[in-house]
């Protein structure tokens, strides 16, 4: 691919597949001063999309930072599972290409597409809407466990901090999203807070008990921000 051919260091047919929300895996050279790059692009649940960007050198680790970890009193365990959270976090992004189906790209461009057609319906509404493109989001509350309503439902809305230097990626959400069925999980604040909601309405015709549900939900909260030293 010829440097003319890309802009801002991306070719012209990548940036065509972001557009479309088509998956693919892209490796770039070492370029003068730029590094090797790695550059996955997936969709996610909601009509979402998710991409990851990794350099050359990213798995490496400095020492000073070992060192600063040991003087902190961390043991050999700690800072294994220090080291296993910044590889996990540069991990290709699943599922691999080789598995997604068409099926699943022409499901994921129907909610895509409803998106897009609820978020013009809140903008005639006369609501603020940030892109027609993404999925409303919750707003950051003050407290964990405030009812709020959330896409025209009822429910419970919980939020967790992301520990700066740690990653939540959308497969990690998706799997959330799976587990907890009455429940969504976002990222909030660019990327800097995690939100849960639980739709109440969902958790009932399930049978659920909702106390221990939002205990279970706050729970998988605390462990997709947690992790850091």
């Amino acid at each position: 691919m010829e440097y003319a051919e890309a802009r801002y260091g991306k070719p012209w047919l990548a940036a065509e597949l972001d557009r479309l929300g088509i998956p693919y895996d892209l490796e770039s050279s070492e370029y003068f001063e730029y590094k090797a790059e790695k550059t996955y692009f997936r969709f996610r649940a909601g009509g979402k999309s998710e991409d990851l960007v990794v350099t050359d050198g990213d798995e490496l680790v400095e020492a000073k930072d070992i060192v600063s970890m040991i003087d902190k009193g961390n043991n050999l365990a700690a800072i294994r599972r220090w080291c296993q959270d910044r590889l996990d976090q540069i991990a290709p992004l699943t599922p691999p290409l080789e598995e997604i189906t068409e099926t699943d790209y022409l499901e994921w461009t129907t909610v895509k597409a409803q998106v897009w057609q609820n978020n013009l319906q809140r903008l005639v509404n006369g609501e603020k809407v940030a892109s027609l493109y993404e999925p409303a989001e919750a707003p950051i509350l003050s407290d964990d466990g405030a009812a709020y309503q959330y896409n025209g439902k009822a429910g419970l809305c919980f939020f967790g901090e992301i520990p700066f230097g740690r990653i939540v990626r959308g497969d990690t959400l998706d799997a959330a999203d799976n587990e907890f069925q009455s429940a969504q999980f976002m990222l909030l604040e660019a990327g800097r807070q995690v939100g849960a909601f639980l739709d109440l309405d969902s958790a009932m015709a399930n049978d659920a008990d909702v106390f221990e549900l939002a205990i279970a939900i706050k729970g998988r909260l605390d462990s997709l921000v947690g992790g850091a030293v």
